[in-house]
């Protein structure tokens, strides 16, 4: 019998752990950039984003990872559009749909206010910041 808990899924198998950190990854990058506006291929396509997430993609998945550009039910894009949806979930983002494109996401106030804390520190705790700006503004 295994009394271990397994962890907590994300995404098509992806731990929590995994998607927390991507989410501080990429909320470091948008912020390191101040991109005003981006779609879910930015992401998927970037470089440097993906040399600073080495922790989540590697050389043995990068394969699946550029292959996500290609099928929308790939690993790694199931990964990037539930990191996204919780970040406009969580107002840090809002998405707009454009007529026969992907949606446009546009970084928000709460976002750019977020900025500053989320590039003192190496891997920011996405979740926890919002819980605190969001206890600060009910305040």
């Amino acid at each position: 019998m295994n009394d271990q808990i397994p962890p907590p899924i994300g995404p098509k198998g992806f731990t929590k752990n995994y998607v927390s950190v991507f989410k501080g990854y990429f909320c470091k990058y948008v912020c390191q950039k101040e991109w005003d506006n981006f779609y879910e291929e930015d992401i998927l396509m970037n470089e440097e984003l993906r040399d600073n997430a080495r922790t989540v993609i590697n050389k043995q998945n990068e394969g699946e990872f550029q292959g996500a550009l290609y099928d929308s039910n790939a690993g790694y894009a199931l990964l990037v559009r539930s990191v996204l949806d919780s970040l406009v979930n969580q107002a840090l983002f809002k998405e707009e749909r454009e007529e026969g494109r992907h949606s446009v996401y546009l970084r928000t106030d709460k976002l750019k206010a977020l900025c500053p804390e989320i590039l003192r520190v190496i891997l920011p705790v996405i979740d926890s910041l919002v819980e605190e700006y969001d206890r600060r503004q009910q305040r």
